[in-house]
């Protein structure tokens, strides 16, 4: 999905190279500085978020016990289990992500110095392929979040059912209590009516 992506915007970008004589000026005047800035805030920020999303995607989906059946179920009789590949290959792409923002950031100040049109081409493209990084990691995000909290409401119904059947058998502890108290609280009024009866 992302490679066409990813090339329709280089092909649109050689183009309009190809028709823009002053592509570098106009380059190196609006964009530059912004591209630097927003790719090296943007490494800075996945890279402190990157341990603690895929720290807390295996606690809250790949470590449970319900994705584990999952996945047991879905492997073939010859197939390996493979539990964690899903929050590895997310990681493998935060990480591809955070290495092309800093990449993209360092061309900024690089390549895009030099007044050339191909170097100018491949600072857009490369922005362009970290913003496609991103937008994919952003999409396998959203998904994995999905399904964490579809493991969270499983696990709040199940813990709601619980409280429900530990207060029904509560309920029906303290009934058969009150019952059995009213039958020998029956049994000793009967007792003390055939105590009292003609002597």
């Amino acid at each position: 999905v992302w490679v066409p992506l990813l090339a329709a915007a280089l092909t649109g970008a050689a183009v309009y190279v190809g028709t823009e004589a002053n592509l570098h000026t106009s380059y190196a005047e609006n964009v530059r500085g912004s591209l630097f800035s927003g790719f090296l805030g943007l490494t800075g920020f996945t890279f402190s978020l990157a341990t603690f999303m895929v720290t807390k995607l295996k606690e809250g989906v790949y470590g449970t016990d319900a994705y584990h059946q999952v996945i047991r179920n879905s492997i073939s009789d010859n197939g390996s289990v493979a539990y964690y590949d899903r929050l590895r290959n997310f990681a493998i792409l935060l990480g591809l992500t955070i290495l092309s923002s800093c990449a993209t950031a360092v061309l900024q100040l690089t390549l895009g110095l030099v007044d050339s049109k191909p170097g100018t081409v491949v600072c857009l493209g490369a922005a362009v392929l970290s913003l496609s990084l991103l937008l994919s990691c952003l999409f396998h995000l959203a998904c994995n979040m999905g399904t964490y909290f579809e493991y969270l409401e499983d696990e709040a119904l199940k813990r709601e059912a619980r409280i429900r059947a530990e207060e029904a058998g509560r309920v029906r502890r303290e009934l058969e209590a009150q019952t059995a108290a009213e039958e020998q609280a029956a049994e000793g009024v009967g007792d003390s009516t055939l105590l009292e009866g003609p002597l």
